[in-house]
């Protein structure tokens, strides 16, 4: 076991013991904490300073140094695959943040003629709506491997919008996108949060189907300082079987070969029932 890996565990447990000896280390999250939190971090970074951002990862089981852009073009490339595999022509993301996975899945998807996010926080929102306008051709071709020329015509191609709000409210009209997905958004609701509330939205949202990207239970195997460290920090972390509460049906469930050194997370695939 790595140096880090040490560390990593004994911080997990020493949180752990302080949230059962002091009542005030047990406080969850609430929403508003969540949103300046976040708030922050679209103010304070840019497109590419974000996306270079270097992180610990596990690749195939070993650890690396990678970028944000690395974890990210990995996952995006999965995500066309299965919008493509639904034939989708719209898309809804929640917690779509400053936008990129939409627009960098604009130019992977060539369906895709709309896209539309829900983002919790102002400075997203706002973001999001600049990197339309202005798009950051640099950082999508980073994320995509494909030219800037096609970049621009496929970001004109298509129709973008960013709604605030929470995830867990309604904002679009019933069946109003063909598919609805999340990228480590839902790990964000804090614990007393109704996270189902944020499934059956995102069921009545959808014509066909959805894609989860989340630490669900079943993707941290047997490890159970991963599942400690989710329970440390008030994260989501419920069973995938959860979202079948809220009227999905489970087509797969995958665990991808690039984790986050902290967590793992699973791809959850669902169709309406």
């Amino acid at each position: 076991m790595s140096y880090a890996r040490i560390i990593f565990y004994y911080h997990i447990l020493r949180t752990a013991f302080s949230r059962l000896v002091f009542r005030r280390a047990r406080r969850d999250r609430t929403e508003e904490e969540v949103q300046m939190a976040y708030e922050m971090n679209y103010t304070g970074q840019n497109n590419m300073d974000f996306l270079l951002l270097r992180r610990r990862k596990f690749v195939l089981g070993k650890m690396a140094n990678t970028t944000v852009a690395d974890y990210k073009r990995h996952l995006l490339k999965r995500f066309a695959g299965i919008l493509e595999d639904f034939s989708a022509r719209s898309v809804l993301e929640l917690g779509s943040g400053r936008g990129l996975n939409l627009l960098a899945l604009a130019v992977l998807v060539p369906s895709l003629t709309a896209a539309t996010g829900i983002e919790l926080t102002e400075a997203g929102v706002r973001t999001a709506e600049e990197n339309v306008k202005h798009p950051p051709l640099a950082a999508l071709a980073l994320l995509t491997s494909t030219s800037v020329e096609y970049i621009a015509r496929r970001i004109g191609e298509v129709s973008f919008r960013f709604l605030r709000g929470s995830m867990t409210m309604p904002h679009l009209a019933r069946e109003s996108v063909d598919v609805v997905f999340s990228n480590s958004a839902i790990e964000q609701l804090p614990r007393r949060s109704n996270y189902l509330a944020a499934f059956r939205e995102a069921h009545r949202a959808a014509r066909v189907g959805a894609f989860w990207s989340e630490p669900f239970a079943e993707a941290q195997g047997r490890n159970l300082f991963y599942r400690l460290y989710l329970k440390n920090i008030d994260y989501f972390r419920a069973s995938y079987r959860e979202v079948e509460k809220a009227g999905w049906n489970a087509v797969s469930f995958e665990i991808p070969d690039c984790q986050k050194f902290e967590f793992n997370t699973g791809i959850l695939i669902c169709k309406k029932q």
